[in-house]
């Protein structure tokens, strides 16, 4: 625990806790923010669940009332000076709390940081960054040290334990510059993360949250930090806790029933069994429909039952750290628990229990090349067969052993810290120039997510998890249009004229607007082209073409049915069954044939299968006759008249339109356009 010193300050009747997920600047110097963000954050969430449990503590609650504030600059303005000018009261006090900072995200936060120090605030500032710097330097590096002098509070470690203390100190007004936290929370009786009040109303989706069931990682990969901040040792939270917790969530009018599970290594936390057990009891016996996003290692699928049990508890995907399909370099990262020839199999018994495969995949190890980069990128989809990737460049991150190693070594890093986000090369690479690397990088992303890779990933979907892969899809589409790694985009990026880096010129308004309608003008034409590239898309996998109705899965199913339809035949000739018997036997017939079929994922095709408990609402759209399109599968009939049409008009030879056509074929595409947006927001085929 931290010692407190005594403070000789007159009490306080008030504190705000102000909690700052803070974001960070693109290459011009705007902070990332967009109108509705992808990712809640868990460390945010975290913290506001540890003010809350100590809030309505005996220590503090009949001394002082505590009032938590919880921003997310990934969606929402942060200004310091209009924060402090709400909250700086008279026997108030502030406490502004910058949490869970990356390394990427560490200008940004100082710069927020020195400006709420400026308006009277304390402020503090933790997270990885802090941490995996302090942790791994034998002195305070020189961002840290600028930040003290600063008069702001750096906090290495996790404070389950002590949380209460550092509050008792902002209270008492006795704030140390550094608290360094040796001892690792056991994290069993600690206060579970809760959601801030309108919080997730800033995200794509209300019903989406994240959670941590334990922290820590066994293994020893030189380019992770969590080793290093969190440690080696496996600490966890109470499978009561969790379950009951997500529970309150469901029931409490929030409606959460999606989780990212945000442990490190979901397969190595002991009481894995419980916790999925518990989640099959809450979806068979209380009626929640949760489902939930995995991370796990390349080995956990050979854990007996795990596979099984994640897919019956609600896990409709996964995320492994698949990181390179070439074995040098998985051993020049000291990842010796993956091996490369697994790599299929593990995909297909995660694919034979319905659920998705995301890999994680870094490129400039040692040994890649701007080809090996490219090549691999196609690999993953035709040989590994994985449904989703998120790319990464390798980056000595502080508080990696990587990190540790190239200072010791004097090799050349970038400086600026704000590139630390795994999509600029931060160092030099034997194999290629940094120009080759990030070029070969963007252009494995798009081979990956290429129309005809996803056509691929999607005919081969689970069925039930069909558009959980589409959009996500479209969300890899839209953070290639800005141009930023998928894990910082959202949907339609702001830019605060005044919200920039220091250095940077702050535009007149004329100007700086000036350049929003032209960026904003070239967006929507990216959007609209994204749109009907999609709509393309669902149509190719919603009714496969004739290519794809020769999966071996529908020669399979009708070979049964064939089978099934001669032995009825056979059945009526020979012993001449009435209507019932008929009707019996053939009911018996499905039930053994659905026994029947192996457990593979199945292709989108024709009418999505109807859940039970389906909304009315989903059975009203689906009567909606006129936005039924089966039977179409492409709009390249029309793209070609539009096209065509454009360049009559562009010639001027207006009399070669007719307009009845156009009057028609606009009718058809708006009712594709309807069908299509219905269908991906009920999530019900029309």
């Amino acid at each position: 625990m931290i010692e407190s010193s005594q403070g000789n300050h007159d009490a306080i009747k008030q504190l705000d806790v102000v909690l700052v997920r803070p974001s960070k600047y693109d290459d011009e110097g705007y902070v990332i923010r967009h109108f509705r963000s992808v990712f809640p954050s868990n460390t945010l969430c975290c913290l506001y669940g540890l003010t809350e449990a100590a809030a309505k503590s005996e220590r503090f609650a009949d001394r002082v009332k505590i009032n938590i504030h919880a921003y997310d600059e990934t969606a929402q303005r942060v200004v310091p000076e209009r924060i402090a000018r709400r909250l700086v009261r008279r026997s108030n006090r502030v406490l502004v709390c910058l949490v869970g900072v990356q390394t990427n995200q560490f200008p940004r936060a100082s710069d927020l940081a020195r400006r709420f120090v400026a308006a009277g605030c304390k402020v503090m500032i933790g997270g990885f960054h802090v941490s995996g710097a302090l942790a791994m330097s034998k002195e305070i590096p020189q961002e840290c040290r600028e930040l003290l002098d600063a008069g702001v509070t750096l906090v290495k470690g996790e404070v389950e334990d002590v949380w209460g203390d550092l509050l008792e100190d902002a209270v008492e007004d006795r704030v140390r510059p550094l608290y360094d936290i040796v001892e690792r929370p056991s994290l069993g009786s600690a206060p579970i993360s809760t959601v801030p009040p309108g919080y997730m109303r800033r995200f794509v989706t209300r019903r989406f949250g994240a959670i941590d069931t334990g922290r820590g990682c066994p293994y020893k990969c030189s380019f992770c930090t969590v080793i290093n901040v969190q440690g080696h040792k496996m600490r966890l939270r109470s499978p009561e806790a969790i379950l009951q917790r997500i529970r309150e969530n469901y029931r409490g009018g929030k409606g959460v029933h999606y989780y990212i599970i945000a442990d490190d290594n979901f397969a190595r936390n002991t009481y894995w069994e419980k916790i999925l057990d518990g989640l099959i009891r809450m979806r068979k016996e209380e009626g929640i429909s949760l489902q939930f996003f995995l991370q796990v290692d390349a080995k956990a699928y050979q854990l007996p039952n795990f596979v099984q049990k994640a897919a019956a508890a609600g896990c409709t995907q996964v995320f492994v750290g698949i990181e390179s399909l070439n074995p040098k370099n998985l051993q020049a990262a000291d990842k010796s628990q993956n091996t490369v020839e697994d790599y299929a199999a593990m995909v297909e018994a995660w694919h034979n229990a319905g659920v998705h495969v995301h890999a994680a995949y870094i490129t400039g190890f040692p040994y890649d090349t701007p080809e090996s980069i490219v090549s691999d990128a196609e690999r993953l989809v035709h040989e590994v067969k994985v449904d989703q990737a998120s790319f990464f460049m390798l980056t000595p991150l502080p508080g990696s052993r990587d990190h540790a190693e190239a200072v010791s070594s004097g090799k050349a890093m970038e400086r600026d810290l704000n590139q630390y986000d795994s999509f600029h090369a931060v160092c030099d690479h034997p194999n290629m120039t940094r120009e080759q690397w990030l070029a070969a990088h963007q252009e494995a992303w798009k081979r990956f997510y290429s129309p005809e890779s996803m056509k691929e990933m999607l005919l081969r979907a689970n069925l039930d998890n069909y558009w959980g892969m589409f959009k996500s899809f479209i969300w890899n589409r839209a953070a290639m249009i800005e141009g930023i790694h998928t894990m910082l985009t959202g949907f339609f990026r702001l830019k605060d004229r005044k919200e920039r880096r220091p250095g940077y010129p702050i535009d007149p308004l004329w100007v700086h607007w000036r350049k929003r309608w032209r960026e904003v003008r070239l967006l929507l034409k990216e959007w609209v082209r994204l749109f009907f590239d999609m709509q393309e898309l669902w149509l190719q996998t919603r009714i496969p073409s004739e290519k794809a109705k020769m999966h071996p899965w529908r020669e399979y199913l009708g070979e049964h049915i064939a089978e099934l339809k001669r032995n009825l035949q056979t059945a009526r000739e020979k012993i001449h069954l009435s209507v019932g018997s008929v009707k019996a036997a053939l009911e018996q017939n499905i039930e053994a044939l659905r026994h029947s079929l192996p457990a593979m994922s199945l292709p989108k095709a024709g009418r999505r299968l109807q859940k039970s408990g389906q909304l009315w609402w989903h059975r009203f759209l689906e009567k909606i006759t006129w936005l039924s399109v089966r039977g179409v599968s492409t709009r390249r009939h029309l793209d070609r008249f539009w096209e065509q049409t454009k360049t009559y008009v562009k010639r001027r030879t207006y009399w070669r339109i007719n307009p009845f056509l156009v009057f028609w074929n606009f009718l058809r595409d708006l009712q594709l356009s309807l069908s299509f947006t219905f269908s991906m927001l009920t999530e019900v085929v029309l």
